[in-house]
C-alpha cells in the first residue's frame, strides 16, 4: 500500500464519525482535533500532533469511524 500525503486547510475535516474506514493517518505537521457529535454540539476528545497516528481502530476493526 502506497503512502499518500493529504494536506488539510484550517477547520477542514479529514473524516467523519460513521464514515467507512479505508486508511490510517499519521500527522506530519500541525494539529488535528478529534471530536464526537453530541446532539447539536461537538465534544473534543483529544488533540493529536506530529508523529501521532489516527484512524487505526476503525481500520483494523473494520467498523465505521467512532469519531470525527
Amino acid at each position: 500500500m502506497a503512502a499518500i500525503v493529504k494536506t488539510l486547510k484550517a477547520n477542514e475535516i479529514l473524516f467523519r464519525e460513521g464514515d467507512a474506514s479505508e486508511s490510517i493517518y499519521v500527522v506530519k505537521k500541525g494539529k488535528l482535533s478529534i471530536f464526537k457529535q453530541k446532539g447539536n454540539q461537538e465534544v473534543e476528545l483529544a488533540e493529536v500532533g506530529p508523529g501521532q497516528m489516527i484512524g487505526e481502530m476503525a481500520f483494523f476493526d473494520r467498523k465505521p469511524r467512532s469519531a470525527s
